[in-house]
């Protein structure tokens, strides 16, 4: 089986999901890339799903990586075709279009590059069927701070319910990539578990058989 889509979004922006359970979800912005396998490697080790924003100019040539993201059971998400901040209804669209070209899934989410939204920007994901998801949690990885700094940001400010940002592309991500397994360890020890953002929102993914 394999998953096509989901239900139970709304229009609407989420920068947290429910602060009652100690769950939470790691996100993974601008890839696909070439460190994308690394991360995967990671979550699949730990156990642990994530969910992708991907960016549809990084999707060309990387069609295996993203059908990988799903099989493992993680989620990807749309980021507009070309990382524009208060896109319209083509960067949104296109974007969705490569993701459901690549990998027969239509996104559910959307995420806003730069976290820059408006009603107008809502409304548009909403008509395309996705809900618009920001984050509460922000290690800045992509200005790379260095390892311990991501790590230090993430484990000190996540609560439960949190939306935790983190980088797969757009630039060097080896230290966001250090950082992944100590940051789920000690979640983890501190009592969090883990769900794709879909998930954490109480959305139930469809699913058909393969061929």
């Amino acid at each position: 089986m394999r998953p096509v889509g989901c239900t139970g979004g709304t229009a609407g922006l989420d920068t947290n999901g429910p602060r009652e359970r100690k769950v939470v979800a790691l996100t993974f912005d601008d890839g696909p890339s070439e460190y994308t396998p690394g991360f995967l490697q990671v979550l699949r080790e730990k156990g642990v799903p994530g969910t992708f924003f991907e960016v549809g100019q990084e999707m060309a040539g990387r069609e295996a990586t993203m059908r990988q993201i799903l099989a493992e059971g993680n989620e990807i998400g749309d980021h507009t075709e070309n990382h524009v901040e208060y896109p319209g209804y083509e960067q949104i669209a296109a974007a969705a279009q490569r993701i459901e070209e690549y990998t027969h899934f239509k996104p559910c989410l959307f995420r806003p590059p730069g976290g820059a939204v408006n009603s107008s920007v809502i409304a548009t994901a909403a008509g395309l069927g996705m809900r618009t998801i920001n984050w509460d949690v922000d290690p800045r990885d992509w200005s790379t701070p260095g390892t311990s700094s991501i790590y230090n940001t993430i484990v000190d400010t996540t609560q439960p319910g949190s939306i935790i940002l983190m980088h797969d592309g757009g630039g060097p991500r080896g230290e966001t990539l250090e950082a992944l397994p100590q940051v789920i360890d000690t979640l983890r020890a501190r009592g969090y578990s883990f769900e794709t953002v879909s998930q954490l929102l109480g959305y139930r993914l469809n699913y058909k058989p393969y061929g």
